[in-house]
């Protein structure tokens, strides 16, 4: 006798979970989330740290791409395995590393990206 209703009920809940099903996060976002940082999420993508980033002393070989965070504060990595500064933050105050400190965003571009890896089968004399 119901079962119109069941069939209109079924068929509104399968368009409000299309409507609401929530967009997935990148990775990036979900090691802020790990961290306990506080940040939000702009329209256009843009992550903002309204305070200070610290990730020092956390073993890493490299940053997460953080390529799409500003951060208000200071971002500090020191005390990594860090080979280079690839993924660093797009911009900061300052940028503490173990390859020194740096201001308003400014990374020389060297220390963007990854060390050259010899070739294979490459020896050295």
């Amino acid at each position: 006798m119901f079962g119109w209703i069941k069939k209109l009920f079924n068929r509104s809940s399968k368009k409000v979970q299309e409507i609401v099903k929530p967009e997935p996060i990148s990775l990036c976002e979900q090691n802020l989330k790990s961290w306990g940082v506080e940040y939000y999420k702009q329209k256009d993508g843009l992550l903002v740290v309204p305070g200070n980033l610290n990730i020092s002393n956390r073993d890493l070989t490299e940053l997460p791409d953080f390529s799409a965070v500003v951060v208000k504060g200071n971002f500090s990595c020191l005390h990594n395995h860090l080979t280079s500064l690839k993924g660093a933050p797009r911009m900061f105050d300052s940028l503490v590393s173990d390859f020194g400190v740096f201001w308003q965003g400014k990374i020389p571009e060297h220390l963007r990206q990854p060390p050259l890896k010899p070739a294979s089968g490459s020896f050295e004399l």
